[in-house]
This record gives structure tokens, C-alpha cells and sequence, in this order.
């Protein structure tokens, strides 16, 4: 009984009347089909468009938003007096604005 075993092991596994499963599987085998998407009819054409619409529509004022550049209140009354105070320390020759 061992020796059938070892005999069967040393051809392959299965005997040596039945062919390798891997071998078997690349006589069967056949190669996939490529199907083909059918074109977009009627209701599925209708739908792409309103989604790219809508992304448009939301999409823009978002964007828009998001790449603003922020701009900050200047407070040219507090400019002015800073400018008057260093002329006249500068008319007292306390300042040099060099």
C-alpha cells in the first residue's frame, strides 16, 4: 500500500492516468469576453447632464468663496496720528526718520 502511494506522490499526486489539474484548467480555459458599455440613452443622458449642472452650479460659488483673499480693515485714523506724532518729534529733532 505505501509503495502505491509513493508512486502516486512521485508522478504527480493523482496517478498517472489523470493529467494535472493546472494542465487540465489551460486546455479548458478560455479567454475572457470584453463587453462593451452600450451608449447612454434617453433618462441616463439626462441624468449625467443634470449632475455635471449641478455640480456647476454649487461647485463655482464654493470655490469662489474658498479661494477669496481675505482683506483686513486698515484703521487709517490710528495711521494719521502715528504720522503726525513722529513729525513732530521729528520737528523737536527727537526722531530721525532716516
Amino acid at each position: 500500500m505505501e509503495e502505491q502511494e509513493r508512486r502516486s506522490l512521485a508522478s504527480g499526486g493523482a496517478g498517472a492516468e489523470e493529467p494535472c489539474a493546472a494542465q487540465n484548467l489551460e486546455k479548458t480555459a478560455t479567454p475572457p469576453v470584453r463587453v462593451r458599455p452600450q451608449p447612454l440613452q434617453g433618462v441616463s443622458r439626462l441624468r449625467v447632464l443634470l449632475l455635471y449642472v449641478l455640480l456647476v452650479l454649487l461647485g463655482v460659488p464654493v470655490w469662489w468663496k474658498a479661494t477669496e483673499v481675505y482683506r483686513a480693515a486698515i484703521p487709517f485714523h490710528l495711521l494719521d496720528q502715528v504720522a503726525s506724532l513722529l513729525s513732530r518729534l521729528h520737528g523737536c529733532g527727537a526722531v530721525s526718520l532716516v
